[in-house]
């Protein structure tokens, strides 16, 4: 069995399509920081769910996994010498080095799951507001590679001006990182977040369908 956890609520992030920087405005904040649970809190929730069940991998759902880098390297050492479980987590291209990537592997990391979303750079960093270059995206793939640790690509497609060509883009960039898994979502736009009101705003949605969803 895999038993996930989540160990850390938000991201300070500002992509047109994630809620988190909606979240921040409900509180007056300009973006959604991460706020952590205590490691040692976190590596006891771990063994008691590992005492109880039979539990092969964890997935760590965090929307990137271990952004505070003071937190992050105290986990991995606990969590390397008391829980010793392979674990897959999820973090982001610019922020994904080589540090990071042999913290994670020496503790037992062995997936890392990363958003492309776009391979159109229009699409990635006009539309949905991830200000990452190409390099950087590639960079962090090879680096993954590099730490023998397998990888997950997100993507989106279907999202306001895009055409059947930067779609093929999208194709042949994940074609180029040649990650372990590649996954395409549809686009959905979610009231409250930028690119969804631009979506509603510009009448690019059946609102009666959408309200019936």
């Amino acid at each position: 069995n895999e038993a996930t956890f989540l160990f850390s609520f938000g991201c300070p992030f500002l992509c047109t399509h994630c809620g988190n920087h909606a979240i921040a405005r409900v509180y007056g904040k300009k973006n959604n920081s991460p706020r952590y649970s205590s490691v040692e809190s976190c590596i006891r929730e771990i063994k008691k769910v590992v005492s109880q069940f039979p539990v092969y991998r964890i997935n760590f759902m965090d929307n990137i996994f271990g952004l505070d880098k003071k937190w992050r390297r105290e986990f991995c050492e606990k969590y390397r010498k008391r829980i010793r479980l392979p674990f897959v987590c999820r973090s982001r291209a610019d922020v994904f080095d080589e540090d990071c990537a042999r913290m994670l592997r020496d503790a037992g990391c062995r997936c890392v799951k990363m958003g492309v979303e776009s391979g159109n750079d229009f699409i990635r960093n006009k539309v949905l507001n991830r200000q990452m270059s190409r390099e950087t995206v590639v960079k962090a793939f090879d680096i993954a590679s590099k730490f023998n640790l397998r990888t997950y690509a997100f993507n989106i497609i279907g999202v306001p001006g895009e055409t059947e060509e930067m779609i093929w883009d999208t194709i042949r960039f994940n074609r180029e990182l040649k990650p372990t898994t590649s996954y395409a979502h549809v686009y959905y736009p979610y009231r409250g977040t930028a690119l969804g009101d631009r979506c509603f705003k510009q009448e690019l949605v059946d609102e009666k369908a959408w309200g019936e969803f």
